[in-house]
């Protein structure tokens, strides 16, 4: 689905990432992604399977806890928004 639907080196957007396997896909296929996901156990899954896969993070961006749980990313990426 990558490879028919978006030309190397083009963007895909995977507003609910899961697991993270479009992520995975892309950096497979030599796309860019952006991606989304708002529970912070998948948040990390995914974290660690794009590790397995590419050298993607010069620092691996981290959940702060807020009142025990994770919530707000504290790398120093830039956000598009």
């Amino acid at each position: 689905m990558i490879k028919a639907s978006c030309p190397e080196n083009g963007i895909v957007l995977d507003p609910f990432a899961g697991t993270g396997t479009t992520a995975v896909a892309c950096l497979l296929n030599k796309r860019h992604y952006i991606t989304y996901e708002l529970n912070p156990e998948y948040y990390e899954m995914i974290v660690k399977r794009i590790e397995r896969h590419s050298s993607f993070f010069l620092q691996p961006p981290t959940l702060a806890k807020v009142n025990g749980e994770a919530r707000k990313e504290t790398s120093n990426q830039q956000s598009l928004f």
